[in-house]
């Protein structure tokens, strides 16, 4: 009985492990997909690509702005 015992409470703690862990992986993905939606918006908001010269190079710079903006 002693030995029912033990087993029982080893995998209850496993299980009370996971549970942190899985509370733990949940946070960090919301945070990441919250992150990639932005992400997403941001870049669903820049212009498509163009060849004319100068567009190209105010894409340039506005892809520069964007990159300080977002921590790169």
């Amino acid at each position: 009985m002693e030995q029912l015992t033990n087993t029982v409470s080893k995998r209850r703690n496993a299980l009370k492990c996971a549970l942190v862990d899985s509370k733990d992986f949940k946070a960090t993905a919301d945070d990441f997909i919250g992150w990639l939606k932005t992400v997403e918006e941001k870049l669903d908001a820049e212009k498509p690509l163009m060849s004319d010269l100068e567009f190209v190079q105010e894409q340039q710079r506005e892809h520069i702005v964007s990159e300080l903006n977002w921590g790169r």
